[in-house]
């Protein structure tokens, strides 16, 4: 073949293989700035909460508790939204009928036990979600109720819808 027709197909070539590279750079970009996205929400809807929970049970005012959660759960990005007892028994929801039944967060005895936080993307009940659980730490302000021996009160967990992202990357 003819350098006159190999240099082009060269060059051609070269411009091929960068377009897919910067392609995939950009989705791969996008998915992770996505990502960061719904950190950041479940992170701040679960300090909401918290917030909310430490107030109102400083306060003795636990039906604002269930109210903020009815709030934030009417919010379309958000799935659920709810405060559990180390059993694993739903003290409150944003989902009225999940009150006093058990979640079935795999997750939760890890997050209770090593006092931290989970969150990824999963799939709970057939619909794929970012899913957020956070421990309750007993916090001296807790103590005037809670013993101080007991060191995580509960979790909180945050459920958010991710049918955007998934169009998002079709």
């Amino acid at each position: 073949m003819k350098l006159q027709i190999k240099v082009p197909l060269l060059i051609a070539a070269v411009l091929l293989i960068m377009g897919v590279v910067a392609g995939g750079a950009l989705l791969y970009s996008q998915r992770r700035h996505a990502i960061d996205q719904f950190q950041e929400t479940a992170r701040t809807v679960n300090g909401v909460i918290k917030g909310s929970l430490e107030h109102d049970m400083l306060t003795g005012d636990r039906a604002n508790l269930q109210q903020a959660l009815e709030a934030i759960g009417r919010n379309q990005f958000i799935d659920k939204a709810s405060v559990l007892l180390p059993s694993g028994a739903i003290v409150a929801s944003s989902e009225l009928k999940e009150i006093g039944k058990t979640s079935s967060i795999d997750q939760l005895p890890a997050v209770l036990n090593n006092k931290v936080t989970h969150s990824g993307f999963e799939t709970l009940e057939g619909q794929n979600v970012f899913h957020e659980v956070s421990p309750i730490l007993n916090e001296p302000s807790c103590q005037t109720c809670h013993a101080p021996e007991q060191n995580v009160l509960g979790a909180i967990e945050v459920t958010l819808d991710t049918s955007s992202l998934s169009r998002q990357m079709q």
